[in-house]
């Protein structure tokens, strides 16, 4: 398998488990008190994030904009992989 083809299994594949965790969240964790993982030490609890990345831009009202940036930005990241010249 090329690096290339394996980039993009790798970025599906994230997206994809990325989506499935947050789905769980939202279905098993959302309505109930917080999760001990590891007690005294590590908890799980549901949030929300409102803004973008680390939370910034919180109730800027206009997702709509965030999302339209992701879906211009990731195919041209991924386009601007695509193209890159190969190393060695």
């Amino acid at each position: 398998m090329g690096k290339r083809v394996a980039f993009l299994a790798i970025a599906g594949a994230g997206a994809g488990l990325d989506l499935l965790t947050k789905a769980w969240a939202s279905a098993v964790v959302r309505d109930r008190a917080p999760i001990d993982v590891v007690p005294g030490w590590l908890r799980w609890r549901y949030s929300e994030n409102k803004g973008i990345v680390w939370g910034l831009f919180q109730g800027a009202g206009d997702w709509g904009l965030f999302s339209l940036l992701s879906l211009v930005a990731v195919p041209v990241i991924v386009s601007l992989f695509w193209r890159a010249p190969r190393p060695g």
